[in-house]
Order: structure tokens, then sequence, then C-alpha cells
């Protein structure tokens, strides 16, 4: 298995939302308040250098749950995801297992599995508060989006 990178799930609706339109549903959003379509186009190069793009069920469970929009651009953008979806590489996960995670009381599931794979894959997350964990985990392997810029360039 190569070493691929895994988003977490609000980078991941990032990228479903910010793709529709070229972006232009991104301030429809609540979730997406702190983005640009400056950053899905940042999260793009990111993923072109960084190829393959690994999920978990997890994160793609709250990527649907996460999906704001209304009327048609809410149908449109699971239309989208879809696609996305299509293209990345599902990496296992056993719940067993992910519930005995010590961050998983503190933090829940996602969180708990992707500081275990942080071991393996490379993570970018914005989240402040699962990035101490991360980097405890697996410190050459984290991307804070805020540091995306020097990864691109």
């Amino acid at each position: 298995m190569r070493k691929g990178i895994i988003l977490d799930a609000n980078l991941l609706l990032l990228l479903v939302i910010g793709t529709l339109d070229g972006g232009r549903f991104i301030s429809h959003s609540s979730r997406l308040n702190a983005y640009s379509k400056q950053d899905v186009k940042k999260l793009m190069q990111l993923i072109e250098r960084f190829s393959p793009v690994y999920v978990t069920p997890y994160i793609l469970t709250e990527v649907s749950n996460l999906i704001d929009l209304k009327r048609e651009q809410y149908s449109r953008a699971f239309e989208l995801a879809k696609v996305l979806m299509q293209g990345f590489e599902e990496l296992p996960v056993t719940l067993k297992e992910d519930v005995r995670i010590p961050t998983f009381i503190t933090h829940g599931i996602t969180d708990a599995s992707l500081v275990e794979l942080a071991k393996q894959h490379f993570v970018v997350t914005n989240d402040k508060r699962l990035l101490p964990l991360l980097f405890n985990a697996a410190p050459n392997n984290i991307i804070p989006f805020a540091a995306v810029s020097q990864y691109i360039n």
C-alpha cells in the first residue's frame, strides 16, 4: 500500500462543495465559512501531489451528514460527491478495534481512527483540537491545512 493522503471530513466537504460550480456555494455552507475558492485550489494541488486520496467509511459518513446546501444544490453536491468518492481508495476500518483507541472517548470514532491511520499515511486537517493528537502519533505525516502552501510549491 502506498503512503497516500487522508483528508479530514471538513476538508473533504470543502472539496465537494468547493468544486461544485467553481466554488460558488462555499459561502452557502455554514460549515465552510472559514474557507475560500483559493483554499479549494490549494487542496486540489495538494491532492495531485500526494495521490492517492484515502478515505474511511467514517469520514465519508461525516461528509454526507455535513452537506448543508439547499434544494437543487444539495442533490448536485451528492452527485459530485459520488463521482469524487469513486476516485478515492478506501482504507479498512474495524469498529471493534477503533472503539478501543483511547481517543475515541474524547474525540469520537473518526478522529480516533485518523490518529491511528496517521502512522502510515499523510493526514491533512484544519482541526485545531485534533492536530496535537496527530502530531503525537506521527509528527512527520501531519499536514496542517494552514501549512499546505509549503507542500505545493
